[in-house]
């Protein structure tokens, strides 16, 4: 019974020192007056990009693994299977 009663003094202790770690790390986010928190996100947060920055999106490997996800399996572009080499 006395190691139960250790283990739950450490326990206890280790939260503790958690939830002050985390005050801590929290506190200059919190006192924080530079900028405005919000309730809720913009009304247009996901309006359309805009046409250069669609341009420039458009040959990526995302953009093609996006559109096959929307379009299904049946309209695989060309470039969803190709292999890529990465060298790093």
């Amino acid at each position: 019974m006395g190691q139960d009663c250790i283990n739950e003094k450490r326990m206890q202790d280790l939260v503790l020192s958690e939830q002050d770690r985390r005050r801590k790390r929290f506190q200059a986010h919190n006192n924080n007056t530079v900028w405005k928190k919000r309730a809720q996100p913009p009304a247009d947060w996901n309006k359309p990009l805009p046409d250069w920055l669609e341009n420039k999106y458009k040959d990526t490997y995302l953009y093609h693994k996006s559109k096959e996800m929307k379009l299904g399996e049946d309209n695989k572009s060309p470039q969803a299977d190709r292999t890529l080499c990465v060298i790093s």
